[in-house]
């Protein structure tokens, strides 16, 4: 018996099955997708492709449909990118790989074992210089106020040497930040403690506050959270300009438990201005009445490239009259700081200020009748003399060696 194929089924099945074929190609490359259905045992099989070099849209469709695998994509995707073409045994996953090679695209497997094209981001898909990023930045856990514009800080030293949260302080703390200070334009630590909720300031003569809070006189003051100061009696003068300092803080309330020493009205606490990580510099000039003068320069820079050290230096001169006769004060002050990373977690600071005052005649005031009418005498009258004079120099010196361990703990 001899088995004879009909010559006409061999045309009449090849036309269709290339009909079929453009069919497909066609719609994916309008769609972006070629849908197949294939047994996942297949997409582990070794085939054999020939693709020619040409657009990379065309090549992937051709890749699915001759491959089984079902694959989709956005034409914009593959918009205006071509293709090398695949010579060679590969698997599905393997030869799809090479033909998205330098694309900058990469196939996605989804949940139902068909794959999906998406566009790689730049800084994965190769070597990317990207835009400098410029850093402004404080030690880790500073409660500097200086530049926040905020009227409360997030820590405070007072209660301790190291920055502690106000919720782990048992007290009633109260804070004036850099930005009140330049905002209400205060000079000294008795202009900060005015604007004090709970603070009573008294003048006993024309340099010498007192400070009540709680019915109790507060005679403890501290620099930085450092070791109590006792206030007046010829051993620490409240004349701190404001210039120096970052922020101004008062706990109210017995104060000798944190403290070691204190007075059962509260305590006060100075912050120094500290290096900034960025250059700054920041000129101010006042004029007001009685030929007030004021001027003040302020300084912060890197010292080196990598910023490990940095310096801040702030230079003020002011020169006032008063109301009063024969009565002027002179003051030039200085005061600078430096501090270094000797690691990533231990802090070397070291600094100094400098403050004199010339000041010329007293500012005692006036005696009244005994009955408490005054002398009728006018506003500028005084009792002091032209040759009366009383000048003082005040220097600082202060270091500090901080060194934070990895537990959390701070030396």
């Amino acid at each position: 018996m001899h088995l004879h194929r009909n010559p006409r089924q061999k045309f009449t099945r090849r036309p269709l099955h290339h009909a079929l074929a453009t069919a497909l190609l066609g719609l994916a490359l309008n769609t972006g997708a070629v849908a197949q259905t294939a047994h996942p045992s297949a997409l582990d099989t070794t085939h054999t492709y020939q693709l020619p070099a040409g657009t990379l849209g065309r090549t992937l469709a051709t890749f699915a449909i001759q491959s089984g695998l079902a694959l989709s994509f956005d034409p914009a995707l593959t918009e205006g990118l071509n293709s090398a073409g695949l010579n060679g045994s590969y698997t599905p996953r393997q030869a799809l790989e090479r033909l998205l090679h330098g694309t900058g695209l990469a196939a996605e497997m989804r949940g139902d074992g068909s794959y999906t094209l998406y566009k790689v981001p730049a800084a994965t898909s190769g070597e990317a210089t990207l835009a400098a990023i410029r850093v402004k930045a404080r030690r880790e856990g500073d409660g500097s106020t200086e530049g926040t514009g905020a009227y409360t800080s997030r820590v405070t030293s007072i209660a301790s040497k190291t920055d502690m949260a106000f919720r782990e302080i048992p007290q009633s703390v109260s804070v004036v930040t850099r930005e009140l200070i330049e905002d209400q334009k205060l000079v000294d630590i008795n202009d900060a403690l005015k604007l004090m909720p709970g603070i009573t300031v008294n003048r006993n003569n024309d340099n010498s506050f007192n400070f009540y809070s709680r019915g109790f006189q507060i005679t403890s003051m501290q620099i930085d959270g450092g070791a109590p100061l006792a206030l007046g009696a010829y051993t620490y003068s409240p004349l701190q300009d404001m210039a120096f300092y970052d922020r101004v803080e008062v706990m109210r309330g017995a104060s000798g438990l944190l403290g070691g020493m204190g007075d059962p009205g509260g305590i006060i606490n100075l912050a120094r201005k500290k290096p900034l990580a960025e250059a700054q510099t920041i000129f101010e000039l006042s004029a007001g009445s009685w030929n007030r003068y004021r001027a003040m320069a302020d300084f912060s820079r890197p010292l080196t490239e990598d910023g490990r050290i940095r310096g801040r230096a702030v230079v003020l001169y002011e020169n006032r009259d008063y109301h009063l006769d024969h009565r002027s004060t002179e003051r030039p002050a200085f005061h600078g700081v430096i501090e270094a990373d000797l690691g990533e977690r231990t802090l070397f600071t070291l600094g100094g200020s400098f403050n004199r005052r010339n000041e010329t005649g007293g500012g005692a005031g006036l005696p009244r009748y005994a009955d408490g009418r005054h002398l009728d005498l006018s506003r500028s009258a005084s009792l002091t003399q032209p040759w009366a004079y009383k000048d003082s120099d005040e220097r600082e010196l202060f270091t500090q060696l901080a060194h934070t361990f990895t537990n959390g703990w701070s030396l």
